[in-house]
């Protein structure tokens, strides 16, 4: 038999053949050979041969309208074609065509595919039908976004580390809904895998070998394969499913259909009479197979640099380098770096260093390593999580793992990897903010996952204690002690560029932060200013916590402003009262917003008339009348202030997935010693919209 038969039985297009004609056609195609990353053609060039994928995967783009990006339309795999449509219309290729593994291609040449068409009366009749139907959708393609499916764990502390990060990744991502992980061991790292609650798998691997054409050298792999086996319940559910991936697990064997089992798998490429396992050509292909058959497959390729770690590693769609925040990182990681991509010319921007949270971070190791990588895939940019708290952690059973803090810390990974990431964005509001850790402590309650957070004003006060402490509760604490008891912030002075001197609150920021950084956030966070001089919005990510915190809470003409480098700071309300825009440019896919603006001012309700003799009298007062019955110069600023925030938030909503506006209208603004029944009217929001939320969430 020719060697390009058993591929070219199982195209669509040529089902109609029978083996001998099969067997004639053969010769007429070339091998073509292409490393992962590579076009094979380009949108708008004139076509040659008709491709038929062989082995790997490719992506097919079309641009995107007014800009430079290219949107994904398709994923093709082992034999699917392409290169039709033009040999058939003589029109330019319609969609850029680029491999997301080292491929194979049968080529046919253009003559000899119009040959074909004249001899074969099946194939052209499969060819008018698939004509026919390309020709109605060829207008109505739809973008995807896609996932990085084939991820690299590799490691600078140990192989333990890099076996159980892959594990811990690969049930956060099962809980995120993707019901097949694949975890594969090129090199034997994992000594004994049951130690991580493994067992031999029902599943065989004989199960999918017969459903692809994966060549002879990757059948006489030797394997072993293991199933995730919790101790308690046996079984590991995830939350919800993901219904895109369905239709990947049921394939055709022999006229029948064989149902994969969902689950978290380890495969192990066993040793053979002491020598390798499987040799580094083999990798692109057997990623070809699995990648049929699982959602997510990471490799975990421990902690040497090997031909084979690197030909994995430049198959990967992203490489997650596992190291603790210190100087020596850095240099063991440029190292690898160095030596990787001058072997394989990989491109720096697949790798992302994750760093165990420290204590006490060193900002420059986290300067140095983005700097060290070129940002513009998917990015992992906080890692909330001790080396402490991983290696203690337990996962023999779901309700333990999700318990943990741990989870929290892969579980926003997870997200941020599947493009599933969830913002809360916490609008300004004075004393009425406290209605944000209200809603905080319900979506804690109920265990709803928070993977960024934005703050304006006194929300980004909370929203900065919040992340900083990755509690609900604690900062109810915090905010409670350091402010609410405290209450008056009052300091006067001079108005010459504020009411305020500023002090007292600049003393309450400080016993809250104590000089901590956006780098010690267990949650990332945005906070929003306003620069005086260029009257733009300034996004403050990085450096003092309390300085940021101050810069956004200067309300103009109570506050002075805040100096920041080259800017005059203040309140970030000014112009955007609710941040939700700057969750959304930073890729959150579900974005909930709190408002604690009202649209009516009650306290500035008309007052009635003074009743009783001295009141009357009092009332008449030049001064004493003003400051008893009407609104205050401080009410007049922030109102007026309010007012224009009001109708900026409305123009805000579109970036929001859902509001959440408690009702605290009655509340004053500037009443800081009113704290309990603040945070209760949040709280009672958030429960009263629990089931719209829960959709929101669990969608």
């Amino acid at each position: 038999m020719h060697e390009f038969s058993p591929t070219l039985q199982k195209v669509s297009l040529f089902k109609g053949l029978r083996l001998e004609q099969i067997e004639s056609i053969a010769p007429l195609f070339k091998l073509i050979k292409k490393r992962n990353n590579s076009v094979v053609l380009h949108f708008n060039q004139e076509g040659h041969y008709l491709y038929i994928l062989r082995s790997g995967m490719v992506r097919i783009t079309v641009p995107h309208t007014g800009s430079n990006d290219e949107e994904v339309i398709a994923t093709l795999r082992a034999g699917d074609y392409f290169g039709e449509m033009s040999l058939l219309t003589g029109e330019p290729i319609s969609a850029t065509v680029k491999t997301s593994l080292d491929s194979e291609f049968l080529a046919l040449e253009k003559n000899d595919f119009k040959k074909l068409l004249r001899e074969y009366s099946a194939i052209a009749y499969t060819m008018s039908m698939i004509l026919s139907k390309r020709l109605r959708e060829r207008n109505v393609y739809e973008s995807i976004q896609p996932l990085p499916t084939k991820i690299g764990v590799f490691s600078s502390c140990d192989t333990e580390t890099s076996t159980k990060f892959s594990v811990l990744l690969g049930l956060s991502l099962h809980l995120e809904g993707y019901n097949r992980i694949l975890i594969i061991d090129f090199d034997h790292i994992a000594e004994d895998i049951s130690d991580f609650h493994f067992e031999q798998a029902q599943e065989k691997l004989h199960s999918f070998i017969g459903t692809h054409d994966i060549g002879e050298d990757l059948k006489n792999i030797e394997g072993e394969l293991f199933q995730f086996r919790p101790v308690a319940s046996g079984k590991f559910p995830s939350r919800r499913a993901n219904e895109n991936y369905l239709s990947r697990y049921t394939l055709r064997k022999d006229e029948r259909e064989y149902h994969y089992a969902s689950g978290l798998f380890y495969l192990t490429i066993a040793p053979k009479n002491d020598e390798l396992a499987i040799n580094e050509g083999l990798i692109p292909p057997l990623l070809g197979l699995v990648t049929q058959i699982y959602d997510f497959v990471l490799i975990n390729l421990g902690t040497t640099v090997t031909a084979r770690t690197m030909r994995a590693m430049s198959q990967c769609d992203l490489s997650l380098y596992v190291g603790e925040k210190r100087p020596e990182t850095v240099k063991v990681f440029k190292r690898h770096i160095s030596t990787m991509t001058a072997s394989e010319g990989m491109d720096c921007h697949r790798f992302n260093a994750v760093l165990f949270h420290s204590e006490n971070p060193e900002d420059a190791v986290q300067k140095e390593l983005n700097t060290a990588l070129s940002r513009k895939d998917v990015v992992v940019p906080l890692f909330s999580v001790t080396k402490k708290a991983f290696d203690d952690a337990v996962f023999k059973e779901q309700t333990v793992f999700e318990h943990q803090p741990v989870c929290s810390g892969f579980g926003r990974m997870a997200r941020e990897i599947t493009n599933r990431k969830i913002g809360i964005a916490l609008g300004g509001g004075g004393a009425r903010g406290y209605a944000h850790i209200g809603v905080l402590k319900v979506l804690e309650q109920e265990r709803f996952p928070v993977d960024v957070v934005s703050g304006s004003s006194m929300g980004a006060l909370i929203a900065a204690t919040y992340c900083l402490t990755g509690s609900a509760y604690e900062t109810e604490r915090i905010i409670r002690s350091e402010l609410a008891e405290h209450g008056n912030i009052f300091d006067f002075t001079l108005p010459i560029s504020a009411f305020l001197r500023g002090k007292r609150i600049r003393k309450i920021s400080e016993n809250i932060f104590k000089g901590a950084t956006f780098s010690q956030l267990q949650i990332p966070l945005y906070i929003v200013c306003v620069d005086l001089i260029s009257g733009k919005e300034i996004i403050i990510n990085e450096g003092s916590l309390q300085t940021a915190v101050e810069a956004s809470s200067a309300i103009p003409g109570i506050f002075k402003p805040v100096r920041y480098r080259d800017t005059y700071l203040v309140d970030g309300s000014v112009i955007n009262k609710v941040p939700a825009r700057i969750l959304s440019e930073n890729n959150a896919s579900l974005i909930i917003s709190v408002n604690v603006t009202p649209d009516r001012e009650s306290s500035f309700d008309v007052k009635q008339e003074p009743k009783g003799k001295v009141k009357r009298i009092l009332g008449k007062i030049p001064f004493v009348g003003e400051a008893l019955y009407e609104p205050n110069i401080l009410q007049v600023i922030t109102r007026s202030l309010n007012i224009n925030s009001v109708q900026m938030s409305r123009t805000g909503a579109q970036f929001t997935n859902f509001e959440l506006s408690p009702r605290v209208e009655k509340f004053d603004f500037l009443n800081f010693k009113q704290f309990e029944p603040v945070v209760e009217a949040g709280y009672q929001t958030a429960k009263e919209n629990l089931g719209q939320l829960r959709i929101i969430f669990n969608n």
